[in-house]
């Protein structure tokens, strides 16, 4: 993802350095790429900052599984099986050494000791898959239909549960960006089917 986002601020920036303007009206139209490109850049540094200092640790199933035992109380497991003091002896027992035996698996498994990442394919390729589908019906949807499309996929693969809520968001967001590049920039965005109604 951050080479995602690196690459696309380097689109972005390039096209407003090198865009024929034929007008000296300011901003112009390299403003917006230009502004667009330079925070997607500080997004892409401070996101590959955040993942060195804090990567994602890889949820094994069994582990998840045995996870929760370790931080129940012995005392508590005393009370509720009613065991005598003895037989929750050998059960403190028998949690260290299944501690201890996942600690030293893990350790051998990962000789560095460090946690493994794992990154989310699916939803990657879920959502570039949305923006290659948005670049191809951009022509024939317009700027409003296609990116409210597109956002509402995005928000989709990355867990929103409100879909209702999210088309509106997606169509009212689409809607003034195509009303900040028309009237306030003047540069038209595709129409699509729309500009003959």
């Amino acid at each position: 993802m951050v080479a995602l986002l690196a690459s696309v601020a380097v689109v972005l920036i390039w096209g407003s350095l090198t865009m024929d303007v034929l007008s000296e009206s300011k901003p112009g139209p390299q403003f917006t790429p230009m502004l667009l490109g330079i925070l997607t850049a500080i997004f892409a540094v401070a996101l590959a900052f955040d993942v060195v200092r804090r990567p994602e640790v890889e949820q094994d199933s069994g582990a998840a599984d045995n996870s929760g035992i370790y931080e129940m109380s012995v005392d508590m497991l005393h009370d509720l099986a009613g065991m005598k003091n003895s037989e929750d002896s050998m059960l403190h027992e028998e949690l260290l050494n299944r501690r201890s035996w996942k600690e030293k698996s893990a350790v051998e498994t990962d000789p560095k000791n460090r946690p493994i990442v794992n990154s989310d394919w699916r939803t990657l390729g879920a959502v570039l898959v949305s923006v290659l589908g948005f670049i191809i019906v951009l022509p024939v949807l317009g700027w409003v239909v296609a990116a409210a499309a597109l956002f509402w996929l995005v928000a989709h693969f990355l867990g929103s549960s409100r879909p209702i809520f999210d088309i509106w968001v997606s169509l009212i967001v689409a809607s003034v960006i195509q009303l900040i590049f028309g009237a306030l920039m003047g540069l038209n965005l595709p129409t699509g089917f729309l500009g003959g109604i």
